[in-house]
């Protein structure tokens, strides 16, 4: 986030991009109304942390 500082649009679309992909994250993971498998939540996560990470190295 601090990169785009400059850029407040870029910023606020990348916010945007996030929450979303939380909530897919979670629905995704979700095993039923109250469980959540938490190996998926995992996963999903460190693979966006990679896919984020990706993005910054231009």
């Amino acid at each position: 986030m601090r990169q785009l500082a400059k850029t407040p649009e870029k910023r606020l679309a990348l916010r945007a991009e996030q929450r979303a992909w939380l909530k897919a994250r979670d629905y995704e993971c979700k095993v039923d109304q109250e469980t959540i498998n938490s190996s998926c939540l995992v996963m999903k996560t460190a693979s966006r942390a990679d896919e984020l990470e990706r993005m910054i190295r231009f």
